[in-house]
């Protein structure tokens, strides 16, 4: 599909300025400023659609008039505007993406998701099931994040269908949850 450039363009209230990367699905993000002076980041879909019009000021705004005759502090105020934003001003960093997600984006990652692939020709190593690229994954059997010199290590990777993966990582985290109660 071919990239349509949005930059310079308007949504309701926001104007793009420049594209902001790709999410995990290689979907296009757009940098925009709104009206009111606040930067976001949006997908070209929701700006195209009109699912996206504001950075999230006109929710706010429209939330105050509706909560406006209640009797509540400023305070209360202040978090329910938060709230509906979906920003906890405790713990909100904007959009940031970790380390280890950065890494999953790079050429080698790729390389080495595609070698596990053609090694285990393309088969769930659980149920045996022969994989298309979207029903498929190369799962690490040390983990990705505990084991960083294992990352790009081919014999670190298998072969294993979306429903299995889940199934595994059910169990793992399942297994996690009983050694901490333990």
């Amino acid at each position: 599909m071919k990239k349509i450039d949005l930059t310079g363009k308007r949504f309701g209230r926001l104007l793009v300025l420049s594209e902001a990367g790709r999410d995990k699905w290689q979907k296009i993000l757009w940098k925009c400023k709104c009206d009111c002076g606040k930067e976001t980041i949006a997908y070209s879909y929701d700006l195209k659609s009109g699912h996206t019009k504001s950075c999230g000021c006109v929710r706010a705004k429209k939330a105050s008039i509706r909560f406006k005759n209640f009797k509540w502090t400023e305070q209360k105020r202040q978090k329910m505007s938060m709230i509906l934003l979906g920003q906890n001003k405790d713990t909100w960093c904007g959009f940031t993406v970790t380390k280890n997600a950065k890494i999953r984006q790079t050429k080698e990652y790729n390389k080495w998701r595609k070698v596990v692939y053609n090694r285990d020709y393309w088969t769930c190593q659980e149920c045996g099931i022969h994989c298309k690229l979207k029903n498929i994954v190369a799962h690490h059997i040390k983990s990705f994040a505990d084991y960083p010199r294992l990352r790009f290590d081919i014999n670190n990777g298998t072969t294993l269908c979306r429903s299995c993966h889940l199934k595994l990582h059910n169990k793992l985290r399942d297994e996690k949850k009983c050694a901490q109660a333990a």
